[in-house]
């Protein structure tokens, strides 16, 4: 009888539960029809006006010429269409029961889509809540609007629906078509610099090097050489089928936009060159993939007419038959040499305005983007006598080429026979920015570390990381967006250093580089291995400095092997102590390749004492610097204080006398640079740590000036001791020595 009792009381309050749902769902339904019934037009109005976005961003993928109001009015079109055969297919699976969701699921994927596109497949989690958020406000905004201006219904709940689903899509537009977000990491960084560095640290130089940077005195003139009336010199074609192809859709697109097809890709360009001057220095340079109905070649003006006016030929290159298209890298380069053949012969023709105007023993090559990676096939190119992918196509180019500029550059998108290009003695430039929303990553690294020095000769090469620089400032015709409709509304660019200071940066260095290497004028070559001593003519950002020069001997690069104790020095011997990881690493810097870049590890906790070193065989270091790469690891406690990476270098000679110089007394090496690239890592408080090399150079004469007893003929160890940091994480590379020139 208990028992009954019991499951009599159960089922009771089983019932009354149900009752009691059943009232309140009864209540909700009226409540929904009475405000949001038959509303659902109003969600399928939004839901095609956002579907109609991504349609449209593929369009414009396909048919670059045509307007992005004109591929959003098919958008809409083509969506409606997709609607129709989704609910015709729907209907015969489920019925007439599934609209709401099909409206719901499709503004969600597209939205979804595109945010993950701009953030290059990161911040996936953000991007799925943003596009939630955003459906949820649009599917009460088209109801209740279609409810009070359709159904003519005047509810409260409607009006305040209405009211939030306003404000809030406002707000996200707001955000969307904002510039976005300020950050604070560079002014806190220069602030650290300056406490941490005096002002006797570091040559300062004198304002000859001011003069040295602004426009020249040269008047400068321009033209240009294509094929038809509306240039001012002819050319040729150049038939570029065997390196790349037009496919698809969007090839044939192409061959109707430029009426010509790969066979007869022209060689055209533009040329800027001082009125009165003859035998110049020339730099070629070469725009990277973009929207083919843009004239890229165009956007280096400022550079070439700065040149011109201090003594340069500049010839920008109109490769824009390469673009949007894949594979095609080789092309790019093939493209360029044939543009350097063409403007060498307009320079021998007594009858071309170009005649006797270039030095042809001095030839420097730039390129950015895909541009900066066809420079160094282009230099391979130039030293092969066949087409690596095809014996039988013969190269004869043999130009003089002493110099190349990578901006930004791609790498391993072309791999010669599937090896990864490499270079060797030319002097190389790699300049690339924090902010670049295209190519995040510097893959320019790998094509700074595949450019090697047999010994023989005086070359260098050197990077540059600029804080706050993005991909396409370097170009006037790209500006401050590195994405196209729609993905740029998700991008910040807020935090980027400004239009003009970027192109300054590349016109100073270009310009000096330029000196250095086509000039012979060495007069300022410090600037690209001691950036720090130059800074207050610079603009204001923080840069980040490698170096490397043919005279280096190599202590360790890390590539050897993968014992740990052994070094790349014969008879070297590395060890540590008070270490919790001590490992060699690998770091990623191409696409693709096998070669990459390894590097020495090491992190601790709690010791000022931790310490790496490396015992060597009995070696002259007179007249000659120490030099190594490092950089900081941490990424951890991003809210938290951050420290310059210091520490003590020390060597030791065959008698046991020391010297120590501390890093800090030589350079600033900056902790891991905490960029927010998204509008997405502002509201979600996310970060991308990068973590580039610097250059630390430790002069002869500061271990003289720490120990006068020290034998610098003699040296038998190095160590690098961070005493000044209780906890930390870095990476080292290429340790050795070089001459001091």
């Amino acid at each position: 009888m208990e028992s009954n009792s019991k499951l009599k009381m159960i089922k009771d309050s089983k019932n009354r539960v149900i009752a009691i749902v059943k009232k309140v769902w009864h209540i909700f339904r009226s409540y929904w029809q009475r405000n949001f019934g038959d509303t659902y037009k109003g969600l399928a109005i939004c839901s095609v006006l956002v579907t109609a976005i991504g349609v449209a961003a593929d369009l414009k993928l396909y048919f670059s010429p045509l307007s992005i109001k004109i591929c959003y009015l098919v958008g809409v079109v083509i969506t409606i269409v997709l609607f129709c055969l989704i609910f015709l297919a729907s209907k015969v699976l489920f019925g007439n029961r599934r609209k709401g969701l099909i409206y719901w699921c499709l503004p969600v994927v597209i939205i979804y889509t595109i945010a993950t596109v701009a953030t290059q497949g990161d911040r996936t989690d953000a991007n799925f809540y943003l596009a939630v958020l955003t459906v949820i406000l649009l599917d009460f905004f088209g109801r209740s609007m279609w409810a009070i201006v359709k159904l003519r219904r005047r509810t409260i709940t409607l009006v305040i629906t209405l009211v939030i689903t306003t404000s809030g899509l406002g707000i996200i537009g707001a955000l969307l078509t904002d510039e976005g977000f300020k950050d604070q990491y560079i002014e806190d960084y220069l602030t650290m610099k300056e406490e941490k560095i005096l002002d006797d640290n570091l040559l300062k130089v004198d304002n000859a090097f001011k003069k040295a940077t602004v426009k020249g005195d040269y008047e400068t003139t321009s033209l240009e050489y294509g094929i038809g009336d509306s240039f001012d010199l002819q050319s040729s074609v150049y038939n570029l089928s065997t390196f790349a192809q037009r496919s698809s859709v969007s090839g044939w697109v192409m061959n109707q936009y430029f009426d010509y097809d790969l066979k007869e890709a022209p060689i055209t360009g533009k040329v800027w060159y001082p009125v009165t001057e003859d035998e110049c220095p020339v730099l070629f340079i070469v725009h990277g993939n973009h929207n083919y109905t843009t004239d890229s070649y165009l956007g280096y003006d400022y550079l070439g007419k700065y040149l011109a006016s201090n003594g340069y030929v500049v010839v920008s290159v109109n490769e824009n038959s390469c673009n949007e298209l894949s594979n095609e890298n080789d092309a790019r380069a093939i493209l360029l040499l044939e543009n350097i053949k063409q403007v060498l012969k307009f320079n021998k023709d007594k009858t071309n305005p170009l005649y006797g105007k270039i030095d042809e023993e001095n030839i420097a090559i730039a390129g950015h983007s895909r541009g900066g990676e066809c420079v160094s096939t282009a230099y391979l190119f130039n030293e092969y006598d066949v087409y690596p992918d095809n014996g039988n196509i013969k190269l004869d180019y043999n130009f003089s080429i002493k110099s190349i500029i990578a901006i930004a550059p791609t790498a391993d998108q072309y791999m010669p026979a599937q090896h990864e290009v490499s270079i060797s003695d030319v002097n190389y430039l790699l300049i690339h920015g924090t902010n670049d929303q295209d190519v995040r990553t510097v893959m320019g690294n790998k094509l700074y570390k595949n450019t090697t020095f047999s010994g023989e000769g005086n070359y260098f090469k050197s990077a540059l990381y600029v804080a706050g620089a993005n991909h396409g400032q370097f170009n006037s015709e790209w500006g401050r967006y590195d994405m196209g409709f729609p993905s740029h509304y998700f991008l910040n660019v807020k935090n980027l250093i400004t239009t003009k200071n970027q192109k300054e940066i590349l016109k100073i260095f270009t310009k000096l580089f330029l000196d250095v290497t086509l000039k012979g004028d060495e007069t300022n070559k410090e600037l690209f291995s001691n950036y720090l001593a130059y800074e207050e003519y610079l603009p204001k950002t923080v840069y980040q400095q490698l170096y490397q020069d043919s005279s280096f001997d190599c202590v360790s690069d890390f590539e050897e092997d993968s014992d740990l104790t052994t070094a790349t020095m014969s008879g070297a011997k590395i060890s540590t102590s008070r270490t919790r990881i001590w490992e060699e690493m690998k770091t990623a810097y191409g696409d693709g390749g096998t070669n990459e870049n390894y590097a020495l590890r090491l992190k601790w906790r709690d010791t000022n004492e931790a310490t790496v070193k490396f015992e060597i065989p009995v070696y002259e270091m007179t007249g000659k610097d120490l030099q190594f790469d490092i950089a900081d690891m941490n990424v951890e406690n991003e809210n938290g204080d951050k420290q310059i990476i210091d520490g003590t270098v020390r060597i030791t000679d065959i008698f046991g006398n020391v010297a120590n110089v501390k890093i800090s007394d030589t350079t600033i090496v900056y902790p891991s640079l905490p960029v927010q690239l998204y509008k997405v890592d502002f509201l979600f408080n996310e970060y991308e740590y990068k973590h580039q090399f610097q250059t630390v150079s430790v002069k002869e004469e500061q271990f003289l000036t720490d120990n006068a007893e020290i034998k610098t003929d003699s040296i038998t160890s190095i160590e690098f001791i961070f005493d000044d940091m209780e906890s930390g994480h870095v990476k080292i590379d290429n340790i050795g020595f070089r001459v001091n020139r």
